[in-house]
């Protein structure tokens, strides 16, 4: 069983009270439209974002996932900062960078805080960041792949592309040791 919530025609008002009812009912939230945040947010329902769907940021608002989290490879966080989406444990199989911007010319767009966002979302404790495809990182004013937030992080690519860096290599991470298979 599915609710879908939009933003014009949600029966429940706000986004929260539409999470509060699904998580209830052991429904699905379906995100098919954009959905600007009014205020800081949890969710603890089940939660499918389609293509086309997607969380806005306004204002200084963070939003935390606690409950299971679907999307495939676009754009489903816009404007959010490094850290202001984040996910409980066990919630999310893996982490797409590509879930906070696209990765429109592969090898040349800079995707740096594109994965940071990804790493600052993993829980403590450790988790999955999935590359698809080759990922620029870095640019003039970029400080390098902050990794001290988090315990336990492998990089996994789908067997196609990679990193590459768009910054001398010494800028590179911040911390280390980093899995990436």
């Amino acid at each position: 069983p599915t609710l879908l919530v939009t933003p014009v025609t949600c029966t429940y008002g706000t986004l929260e009270l539409a999470n509060t009812a699904a998580y209830n009912l052991g429904l699905t939230l379906l995100i098919n439209q954009d959905y600007t945040l009014t205020a800081n947010t949890t969710l603890t329902a089940h939660v499918i974002v389609v293509n086309g769907g997607k969380f806005t940021k306004d204002s200084t608002y963070t939003l935390t996932i606690n409950g299971p989290f679907e999307a495939g490879l676009y754009e489903v966080f816009s404007g959010f900062d490094a850290g202001d989406v984040t996910f409980a444990a066990g919630v999310v199989k893996e982490v797409y960078p590509e879930w906070w911007g696209e990765n429109t010319i592969p090898g040349t767009t800079d995707m740096a805080t594109e994965l940071q966002s990804a790493i600052d979302s993993i829980p403590v404790g450790g988790g999955k960041i999935l590359i698809s495809g080759t990922f620029g990182i870095g640019s003039v004013a970029w400080v390098g792949i902050d990794l001290t937030s988090i315990d336990d992080i492998i990089f996994e690519g789908n067997g196609v592309g990679g990193f590459k860096t768009l910054v001398a290599p010494s800028q590179l991470l911040k911390a280390a040791p980093v899995s990436i298979l």
